[in-house]
């Protein structure tokens, strides 16, 4: 049988691959497409011609579709469909996430790169947009006196990019910014809580209210809260990158020009405090949401204007104590929301025990945590005192805090690899057990599975998993751990967990990222999250771990001289657990640091 590769005298006399003379349709067909992420990108090394053959954009979106990790979700534009994207964009996205999942999974996850961005204005907090692409922060200036919302743009090499500015007469809290379809225009929609004075306030009268605590005793006016959504349109952003090429000045001078990229879509006032808040579509429908006065629920149809309302029923052996909606998602498969409660109380003394000194901790709560699910009103409904027809305890008596939900988000189904079509990452409630300083999941599906009238499937089962996490600094010279404070962002599918001193301190040091994992071992990273669906005739599996982790916990390796860089505390914090980057800002300090747990492709 002759050899692939023969000496031909003809010409150079240098070894020539028979498999170069096929066409490259055949070489693409019978040979690329039987190969795995890895041994293509072994072949490109071979020669200059299987270089060129191996960024053909029909094998990058074909591994797309089979993979068995979920690639990052995009910007809904229409350049991001499957039929638009380059084969650069499908490489890139293939490469990264594999990347970002073996060292997401491996024994020693660490980070590839850091970087710092130097701004104009501290950054007070922020969100990171699904796929990290884009973020929205809170920014004021050096003395706390001007506030506003900035879109940072953020390149492949996680360079930062400003692009827009809106200035907000006080503060934003709470801040949701989501991909959204707003009045038929692709866009981000951003959704924040601010806070004013009002009465007989004397004209110059300069004081913050964000300077006070929203309970606070001591407050010079009465406050008026108010919930606002804005958007900006996905090709404004567009067209302010493409300014951003042309120099500082240019842009400048070119963006000021132009009327602002922001239009408010939505504003929701009251006297009564306005606390948490959720940006979601229902059927098609975009949605504001917002926890009025703790016990209340206040829906706004961003496409009609029309208001709803929902004002949950205290438990009657509780009747007296106020009830409080700490975190809530609405679930749009079924037009269904998940609250998280929180009632103050104390346990009942015991007459022959002296009572504990009692210390709340800051932020913290004691009493009873419990999770609801309760049907959304329709539109224009005013629904008052129901009871949830599902509800778990989580906790009696206990001291709780950090109380997180997670937001599900999914790429389009474009590209969305075909055996995971049908899967929605499970929504994960978290939150701090301060009794055992651990953390505390559980998992509830995204819907409700269907099923005979007289059989429904509860979302809170006996198999909806829960894990605690503790983590503690070994002692030394004979002196016992010191525990640690555990926090949780909840991502979207993937927590990023990391721990900080047990102390008082509004900005706590950091001490360790952790990468948790549900699923310990090698072998197949499977990233389907529900069960039963795509188990029959299942694609190759494309991507394999190559290290085995015996532990659910890992501590993610950073760098001394960026540790020395943010050693004085967390300001604010976003995860992007699509893409694998953290970015963190510190007080004081006019620069977003950022954290790159995958290896960016050329």
């Amino acid at each position: 049988m002759p050899s692939l590769t023969q000496n031909s005298r003809k010409n150079s006399g240098k070894h020539r691959c028979f498999l170069l003379s096929l066409p490259n349709e055949m070489l693409v067909e019978e040979l690329m497409f039987r190969l795995d992420v890895e041994d293509i990108l072994a072949l490109r090394r071979a020669c200059r011609s299987f270089f060129t053959l191996s960024h053909t954009s029909a094998i990058w979106k074909r591994l797309l579709r089979l993979m068995n990790i979920i690639p990052p979700p995009l910007p809904p534009m229409k350049r991001h469909d499957i039929e638009y994207l380059t084969g650069v964009q499908a490489q890139k996205m293939v490469i990264h996430s594999i990347s970002f999942s073996n060292n997401w999974r491996s024994p020693a996850p660490r980070a590839y790169s850091t970087q710092s961005v130097a701004l104009q204005q501290s950054v007070q907090s922020m969100v990171a947009l699904p796929g990290g692409e884009h973020i929205v922060a809170v920014v004021a200036d050096k003395d706390h006196t001007s506030y506003g919302l900035e879109i940072l743009v953020v390149d492949p090499r996680g360079g930062i990019i400003p692009v827009a500015k809106l200035l907000t007469e006080t503060k934003p809290y709470n801040i949701q910014a989501k991909y959204m379809t707003i009045g038929g225009v692709s866009s981000i929609a951003i959704g924040y809580v601010r806070r004013e004075f009002y009465g007989n306030i004397p004209p110059g009268y300069a004081v913050d209210p964000s300077l006070y605590e929203e309970e606070s005793m001591n407050l010079p006016h009465p406050l008026r809260y108010e919930c606002t959504a804005v958007s900006i349109s996905l090709d404004s952003l567009e067209d302010l990158v493409e300014l951003t090429s042309r120099g500082p000045a240019e842009f400048l001078r070119h963006a000021s020009a132009r009327p602002s990229p922001f239009t408010r879509i939505s504003t929701i006032r009251s006297r009564s405090p306005l606390t948490a808040l959720d940006l979601t579509v229902v059927v098609g429908v975009p949605y504001l949401a917002v926890v009025k006065h703790y016990e209340t629920v206040v829906f706004k149809n961003l496409d009609n204007g029309s208001v709803s309302s929902l004002t949950i029923s205290r438990w009657p052996h509780l009747s007296g104590i106020e009830h409080k909606i700490q975190k809530f998602r609405i679930l749009p498969h079924h037009r269904e929301l998940l609250l998280l409660v929180a009632i103050p109380e104390l346990p009942p003394p015991n007459p022959d025990v002296p009572p504990p000194p009692h210390h709340q901790k800051q932020g913290s709560i004691h009493g009873h945590l419990v999770a609801c699910v309760f049907s959304m009103p329709r539109d224009a409904e005013d629904v008052r005192d129901i009871q949830p027809h599902e509800y778990r305890i989580l906790e009696q008596y206990g001291e709780f805090r950090n109380i997180e939900i997670s937001d599900p988000a999914a790429p389009a189904q474009s590209i969305r690899p075909l055996h995971l079509q049908a899967d929605i990452p499970h929504v994960s409630v978290y939150y701090e057990n301060l009794a055992q300083l651990s953390a505390v999941e559980l998992r509830v599906p995204p819907y409700r599975p269907y099923s005979a009238p007289h059989a429904p499937v509860p979302f809170f089962n006996e198999g909806s998993m829960s894990w605690e996490s503790k983590h503690n600094v070994p002692g030394m010279y004979g002196r016992p751990d010191m525990p640690l404070h555990l926090n949780v962002h909840p991502g979207h599918s993937r927590p990023l967990l990391w721990t900080t001193p047990v102390d008082e301190r509004v900005h706590p040091q950091l001490i360790d990222f952790i990468s948790q994992i549900r699923e310990l071992g090698a072998g197949e990273v499977r990233e389907s999250s529900t069960p039963g669906k795509g188990s029959k005739n299942l694609p190759p599996i494309r991507i394999k771990q190559k290290s085995a982790r015996k532990e659910q916990d890992a501590d993610v390796q950073l760098p001394a001289l960026f540790r020395r860089r943010i050693r004085g505390g967390i300001q604010s914090l976003a995860w992007d657990d699509w893409s694998g980057r953290i970015f963190l800002a510190i007080p004081e300090d006019c620069a977003i640091h950022v954290i790159d747990l995958a290896q960016n492709p050329i």
